[in-house]
């Protein structure tokens, strides 16, 4: 208060123009009683709040990057709009983690965990946030509009003003990109209480549920990343079509070469240029070469009557899909005979929970814990950890390459055919495909596993699987797989797998599933029966 009324001095330096939020919520309060704060002229933010022009607000979500584990589940942002026509006009309001370029990923996960980056919130142009998520990233981002007033979006953009060159200490699983957004809704509209669920972790997800029960949020709006585009017009090219837009993309429109005629041509001359887009922006083509390019590619375009393709069709919204914390119960019978068994998941997905909302072929789970009672008692049947597969299609024009990782505690067949617990480590890689049936893979895995009751404490091995994941329907999920590993390492041994699972989505919080799982090793032979019930909330 001392500040604010103490004369301008320091230009914008002076308190009300380091604060101006804080100044504007004490005026509002001293001008009922006819008091007046003092005047003052702070040219920086008059020109910023003239260049944005806040009039509305919008929550950002671009969906997780598969072949990124710390983006697998997703982000958030804000977009502050002005009467401007075009959102790509407006400016984004990001919180994110300042990373030093020179950590490996050890270094990087340790930090992200443990609090050792700086998070900071930056005011960037909308567009720039589309061509990294979107276009650079490749991933799909959804819109929602906030119920905010001009008047709240304008107090908002004042306190990210207040917030410049402010870092705050950034924590993967909690005071991340999607808290923090909360407290900025919470300064706009000070009756808002977003901020006072607790839980050890909060993902974008859990943000966008906490808003929409809030009544914060409106119908989204579907911005499909560039790959999504080019998939999409792959898909309704004929195999030579698909081919001379590649080839276009290349060396350009000839002015006398022939073009398919009708939708056809004007689909090849659109996937030609998206293609000629995608490797200007990965560097691929240079600045000279790309201009000539791809204005030969636009004016081939105009030259052709027909409307440009419809674009892919949105899938499921991201707040349909179920919440990431998971508790099962399950029934079933194996080797010890009849069994049951509890377990809790804080997050997130793995491939039997329901797809809509969610990538397929996509998982990330933290920390899935089961404990069964059988005929042998109470104990502990597995603790991933962590467990990540990110099955990511190849075709013609985009060849990822798929991985998984888990690292936890399960039980594992010894050598007297029974099991015991072990620590497991367990990272592979290989291909995937998507087709009409679905997502088909194949991976190279190997494994490591700790435990007093394997000869020597430890056995290692290497070996491979495969399998099939479909969707029959919106609600049903299939999944069939098989693996085979052989242990030269410590206890010796030989293992193969086939497990047959499916589940069915009764609910956006609920969902049933039935697993049949069949297992040889050196140990014996056996089959397991399972049957759950799945809770998400």
């Amino acid at each position: 208060m001392r500040a604010l009324y103490a004369p301008p001095a320091g230009g914008e330096r002076a308190a009300a123009c380091r604060f101006p939020a804080r100044r504007a919520w004490i005026a509002a309060r001293l001008r009922p009683q006819g008091i007046e704060l003092p005047a003052v002229h702070c040219g920086e933010l008059e020109k910023a709040l003239a260049r944005v022009a806040p009039h509305s607000a919008a929550l950002v979500f671009p969906v997780g990057h598969m072949n990124d584990p710390a983006s697998m589940f997703g982000h958030t942002l804000l977009r502050i709009d002005s009467t401007h026509h075009s959102a790509l006009l407006s400016y984004a309001v990001n919180y994110a983690a300042q990373i030093d370029p020179s950590d490996n990923g050890i270094s990087y996960a340790f930090k992200g965990i443990f609090g050792g980056y700086g998070g900071h919130y930056a005011l960037l142009p909308y567009y720039d946030m589309v061509q990294s998520y979107a276009h650079m990233d490749q991933r799909d981002m959804w819109e929602y509009p906030l119920a905010l007033t001009e008047e709240e979006v304008r107090r908002l953009f004042l306190h990210i003003w207040e917030l410049r060159g402010v870092a705050s200490d950034y924590y993967f699983f909690d005071e991340n990109c999607a808290s923090n957004l909360l407290f900025l809704l919470e300064a706009a509209r000070p009756t808002l209480h977003l901020t006072t669920f607790h839980r050890p972790w909060v993902t974008p997800r859990d943000t966008i549920e906490v808003m929409a029960d809030a009544g914060l949020l409106g119908t989204p709006t579907y911005r499909p990343a560039q790959a999504t585009r080019i998939r999409h017009l792959v898909a309704r090219l004929s195999p030579a079509a698909r081919e001379q837009a590649i080839h276009l993309a290349e060396e350009g429109a000839d002015r006398d070469a022939p073009l398919p005629d009708g939708e056809e041509g004007a689909r090849l001359l659109e996937l030609a240029t998206e293609l000629l887009q995608m490797h200007s922006q990965r560097g691929e083509v240079s600045k000279a070469a790309y201009q000539p390019r791809f204005l030969s590619l636009l004016t081939a375009r105009s030259r052709l009557p027909h409307a440009s393709a419809a674009p892919p069709s949105p899938p499921p919204s991201p707040e349909r899909g179920h919440p990431g914390q998971r508790f099962t119960v399950t029934g079933g019978a194996g080797r010890e005979g009849p069994f049951v068994e509890l377990g809790y998941r804080p997050a997130y997905h793995d491939l039997l929970d329901p797809l809509i909302g969610y990538h397929p072929g996509a998982m990330i789970a933290f920390s899935n814990l089961a404990i069964r009672e059988a005929g042998d008692g109470l104990h502990l049947q597995r603790w991933d950890l962590i467990h990540i597969r990110s099955l990511a299609p190849r075709d013609l024009l985009f060849r990822p390459i798929s991985w998984s990782l888990q690292v936890g505690f399960a039980r594992r067949d010894m050598d007297d055919g029974r099991e015991g617990l072990a620590f497991t480590l367990n990272p592979g890689g290989g291909f995937a495909a998507h087709g009409r049936a679905g997502l088909f893979y194949l991976m190279v895995e190997t494994e490591a596993s700790l435990s007093r009751r394997l000869a020597g404490g430890y056995t290692a091995g290497l070996g491979g699987g495969g399998g099939w994941l479909a969707h029959p329907t919106t609600n049903w999920t299939f999944l069939v797989e098989g693996r085979g590993l052989v242990f030269p390492l410590g206890d010796h041994d030989q293992r193969a797998t086939l497990r047959l699972g499916q589940s069915y989505r009764i609910s956006r919080h609920h969902a049933l599933t039935a697993e049949v799982e069949a297992r040889t090793s050196d140990g014996g032979s056996h089959t397991e029966l399972r049957f759950g019930w799945r809770r998400y909330f």
